[in-house]
């Protein structure tokens, strides 16, 4: 199955909308993206949301999140690999059936998330 990585941003004070959605797609496919998918939030935000899919391989996955830290405005809401979440966002926790939140937090109170995966997290600091 491999890794999936949301990530959103604004609608609002964007310039150049089809240039930036360009350039984020261009760079998943460089990184080996199998699928992915866009959706719009207009509920509280007016937030375009991306879904991208990764196969198993990490290098791929942090060449991409790497690329994503260098754009303005641009939030990484989720990583997860398998069935499990790697990374959430307040945002994203927030969203999240409650049982699997309060599971996420017990896991990075113990910086599980640290420990397995420490270059992805290295990646998501930088």
């Amino acid at each position: 199955m491999g890794y999936l990585i949301e990530l959103s941003f604004s609608l609002k004070n964007i310039s150049d909308l089809d240039i930036l959605k360009s350039n984020i797609v261009a760079n998943a496919k460089k990184n080996n993206c199998s699928f992915y998918f866009e959706d719009f939030d207009f509920n509280k935000t007016f937030d375009c949301v991306y879904n991208f899919t990764f196969p198993d391989n990490e290098k791929n996955l942090i060449s991409f999140i790497r690329f994503i830290n260098t754009i303005n405005k641009t939030k990484i809401d989720m990583i997860g690999y398998e069935d499990g979440v790697i990374y959430a966002s307040k945002k994203y926790l927030n969203m999240m059936n409650k049982t699997k939140a309060m599971d996420y937090i017990n896991n990075k109170k113990y910086n599980s998330f640290k420990i397995n995966n420490p270059n992805i997290y290295r990646a998501l600091k930088n």
